[in-house]
């Protein structure tokens, strides 16, 4: 699913996913001095992209934040847009040289407020979005064509001396180590009410579609033209074409004279991978906690990589470097304990019970912690998965090896774990949309 972004001038209404609802901002008239502001808004293919419960992963329908952090770029970094002449081997001359940034830049600061509304071209942050100065990027009647990605970063392209529009790629490391505070959301299916296991919602629910990740965690993502109907822009005067009405839809498959609105298409370049653990009844009497996450090459494969550009084109990620090993150190992570039927329930004890939508199992009782990893196509024996559990006194590590597996872009890939006395065995992985993707069989650790 594809939420197509109506571009209307220089004030982009930012970012919903998952449900395919736009957001329309007022499209601007000419300023004093005729000139035309280019004109975005933007509705994301996400529910990745949304932001996550930690604000790192874009989930939901809107890219907010907490207004506090707007001026902490890492927790607030808007979208980046770049512009090609027609002929797509030069960068775009703008109407004006009021966008100072630009000629070092090569591209387009666009911020939202907390709300995922009222977005802004900019120059430079302010304390504030309500004190935020705004910078309109000037069209000329040349027809342009735009680019767009998240997160933003100043010097994505400023080295960037485009020949063709296959150069137009920005930096899209992998994060290697990070933090997950699993505490503020349970994106279980079933969860404890005082009493017993009872539904948390269906899987469309804000609560199942949370994605508990890493703040630091990037989740980088793209403006696919062929989806949006084009990338032409320009101020809707050129020369010997009738003059583009300010009320008029986007045009951007029209390389004559389209208009300054553009409808951009989001969409996620990196896959997701999400870990449910749980405590197959074994493993202690105590509680156990789910310590750390590790996902690295099998001995003697080096394919699983962690560094890489993404093109601005497609969202093709091209990977470089060494071989990765990706971990996740995790706090407030109790792993759920299956007991026997006669024995008490609680918070952190079920009995296995039930078919359907309101079954109780490790799968359904667990939280799922996720991290982005590049599109990647497996064989068994390539991809071990290290997981470090802790009973309160000693520290148990486990390490399964994936069974074979493509993880595509902008889906989700949710592996069920379940650890016994000895080992730790894969007992599910699903597949969702961000796409949740649940693989079917449970890896037993």
């Amino acid at each position: 699913m594809k939420n197509i972004m109506r571009v209307g001038a220089f004030a982009v209404a930012m970012f919903t996913a998952v449900s395919c609802s736009e957001n329309e901002t007022d499209i601007p008239q000419p300023d004093n001095n005729g000139q035309v502001a280019l004109g975005v808004t933007t509705n994301l293919k996400v529910d990745a992209g949304t932001k996550s419960v930690t604000r790192s992963v874009v989930v939901g329908n809107k890219i907010t934040y907490n207004k506090d952090n707007y001026a902490n770029n890492d927790s607030v970094p808007g979208i980046g847009i770049a512009i090609l002449n027609k002929a797509k081997n030069a960068w775009y001359s703008p109407d004006g040289s009021n966008h100072t940034a630009y000629a070092t830049s090569h591209q387009v600061w666009f911020v939202g407020d907390e709300a995922g509304a009222n977005w802004l071209s900019i120059l430079t942050k302010g304390a504030t979005h309500a004190d935020q100065e705004e910078t309109p990027f000037y069209l000329t009647k040349d027809v342009g064509c735009v680019y767009a990605y998240y997160p933003y970063s100043a010097n994505a392209l400023s080295s960037v001396i485009p020949s063709s529009e296959a150069d137009l790629k920005v930096p899209a490391n992998l994060l290697a180590t990070g933090t997950i505070d699993a505490q503020y959301a349970n994106n279980a299916a079933m969860k404890w009410d005082g009493a017993k296991w009872a539904s948390n919602g269906s899987t469309s629910s804000a609560a199942r579609k949370q994605k508990i990740a890493s703040l630091d965690e990037k989740d980088y993502m793209y403006h696919d033209a062929t989806v949006a109907g084009g990338r032409y822009v320009n101020n809707g005067h050129a020369d010997g074409f009738a003059v583009v009405k300010p009320d008029a839809d986007a045009d951007n498959a029209n390389e004559n004279n389209p208009g300054w609105k553009i409808g951009l298409s989001m969409n996620h370049a990196l896959s997701m991978v999400s870990f449910r653990v749980y405590d197959g009844g074994k493993l202690s009497t105590s509680d156990v906690t789910l310590k750390s996450i590790v996902i690295k090459n099998h001995s003697g494969v080096a394919n699983f990589l962690g560094e890489g550009t993404m093109s601005l084109v497609d969202g093709t990620i091209t990977t470089s470097g060494s071989a990765a090993t990706i971990t996740r150190n995790i706090s407030n992570y109790i792993l759920k304990r299956q007991i026997e039927t006669g024995d008490t329930e609680s918070e952190n004890q079920f009995i296995v019970a039930g078919t359907g939508l309101n079954a109780v199992s490790g799968k359904t009782v667990s939280k799922a912690v996720s991290m982005s990893v590049y599109p990647i196509s497996f064989s068994d024996n390539e991809i071990d998965v290290t997981v470090t559990l802790n009973d309160s006194s000693d520290d148990m590590v486990f390490t399964v090896t994936l069974p074979a597996m493509e993880w595509v872009a902008g889906s989700n890939y949710i592996y069920t774990l379940m650890a016994g006395k000895n080992k730790l065995d894969v007992v599910s992985v699903d597949v969702t949309d961000w796409v949740d993707e649940e693989i079917s069989e449970e890896i037993p650790l």
